[in-house]
């Protein structure tokens, strides 16, 4: 997502309506934020953890799920921990959440951040040498959010110049030395 903004963020992805509550938001902005999303394909909700135990919040998530689930709609979660470990003020929302399909995500090092890298790179349509993607981690934050979004401004850039994305372009682009 690119922009972030205090209520959430809406995207129309063709018929596909999105909502996404962004990191560290979801307790700040109330309970009362889940109201009209139930219609949604796709509701995303980050750090659930901030919220789990109070019994108001796990209801309303516990009725967008169930709504959700009913109109064919998906709800994606976040939280630092797998829902088994959570304290649920609602045993059925955590038991719910639990045989759900869970991810863990972990930071990439250095070698699977350059793949990813050169990933995107190939899924956008071009060519992303190792030395420009280690040579992007030795200058940038490793934060692969700052890295995915440098290098699509950077695509960008070599689309209107019409030229490959080494070093020097990038140096060129960015101005720096």
């Amino acid at each position: 997502m690119e922009a972030v903004e205090a209520a959430g963020i809406a995207h129309e992805l063709g018929p596909l309506r999105l909502e996404h509550l962004p990191d560290g938001l979801l307790g700040k902005l109330g309970v009362g934020v889940l109201e009209g999303l139930r219609q949604l394909e796709c509701l995303s909700l980050d750090d659930v953890d901030e919220v789990v135990g109070q019994l108001e919040w796990e209801r309303a998530i516990f009725g967008v799920l169930r709504e959700m689930e009913e109109s064919g709609g998906r709800l994606v979660v976040s939280a630092e921990a797998p829902p088994a470990l959570l304290r649920w003020a609602l045993p059925d929302l955590g038991s719910r959440f639990a045989a759900s399909a869970i991810f863990q995500l972990r930071v990439l090092d250095e070698v699977e951040q350059q793949a990813a890298l050169q990933l995107r790179a190939r899924l956008r349509g071009f060519d992303l040498p190792e030395e420009t993607s280690r040579w992007l981690q030795r200058r940038f934050p490793r934060d692969m959010r700052k890295l995915y979004e440098l290098l699509d401004t950077l695509d960008e850039a070599a689309l209107v110049a019409q030229r490959r994305l080494t070093v020097p372009f990038i140096r060129e682009v960015l101005r720096l030395s």
